[in-house]
């Protein structure tokens, strides 16, 4: 089982971004997305190999999962110490902005 690390600034993205969503959509859609969150925070427990990793705007080193409809993880594994770590990078074709 491996540790999962998430960046504080994707922690604040994630806020802002159910902020959004429950103005917009109501509070039952934020809530689907953060549980989908968590569920795929659960699954990179366990399966860190699971995301795509042959990406055009992917650095090798990184693999980047879906957990919302157009909203991406971008993590990278550290095998030796069995941690994840969930990043953020300003990658716009992904659905990330600067």
């Amino acid at each position: 089982m491996y540790e999962v690390r998430i960046q504080p600034k994707v922690d604040k993205e994630l806020v802002d971004f159910a902020i959004r969503c429950a103005v917009d959509n109501g509070k039952e859609c934020a809530d689907r997305m953060t549980d989908s969150f968590e569920k795929t925070i659960a699954l990179l427990e366990d399966f860190p190999q699971r995301g795509v990793k042959r990406l055009k705007y992917l650095p090798d080193y990184y693999r980047a999962v879906t957990f919302w409809s157009h909203k991406w993880l971008v993590y990278r594994i550290d095998e030796t110490g069995k941690i994840v770590y969930i990043l953020r990078l300003p990658i716009p074709e992904m659905g990330f902005a600067p």
